[in-house]
C-alpha cells in the first residue's frame, strides 16, 4: 500500500503551507517551477522512498511500513524553522520521524532546504 501523506499535511497550520486546493505540499517533481507567487513559500515536496510489506503465509499483506522523504523549502531561515517544526509535529503524531537533515541553501534558487524522513504504517 502506497502512503498518502496529504491528509497529514492538511493538519499543518494553514499559514505554513496553505489550505485546501492551494496547499503547497506536492508530490516530488509536481511542484510548479519556479514557485513565484508571494504566498508560495514555504512549500514542501514528498516522495515514497521505501515500502516494506508485512507478509504472512496465509494471505496477501494487508499492511506495510512506508518511508517517505519530505523536502521543505523556504526563503528565510525563520520561515523554514516554522515549517519544519509544524511538519515534524504533524508527522511525528502519524508515524516515526527517523531522520532529519539541514541542507545548505540551494545554489540555483538560494532557497533554504530541510529534509525529513518519516516511517508511516
Amino acid at each position: 500500500m502506497r502512503p498518502n501523506p496529504f491528509p497529514i499535511a492538511q493538519t499543518i497550520t494553514p499559514a505554513i503551507f496553505g489550505v485546501g486546493n492551494d496547499i503547497r505540499f506536492w508530490s516530488f517533481s509536481e511542484a510548479p517551477q519556479p514557485v513565484q507567487n508571494a504566498n508560495g513559500y514555504p512549500y514542501a515536496v514528498w516522495q515514497h522512498i521505501v515500502g516494506i510489506p508485512y507478509n504472512s503465509m496465509n494471505c496477501p499483506p494487508s499492511l506495510s511500513q512506508n518511508t517517505i522523504q519530505i523536502d521543505i523549502y523556504a526563503k528565510t531561515p525563520q520561515s523554514l524553522e516554522s515549517a519544519v517544526d509544524a511538519t515534524f509535529a504533524a508527522f511525528a503524531d502519524a508515524g516515526t520521524v527517523n531522520s532529519f537533515n539541514n541542507w545548505p541553501r540551494e545554489a540555483d534558487t538560494r532557497l533554504y532546504r530541510y529534509t525529513l524522513e518519516v516511517d508511516l504504517n
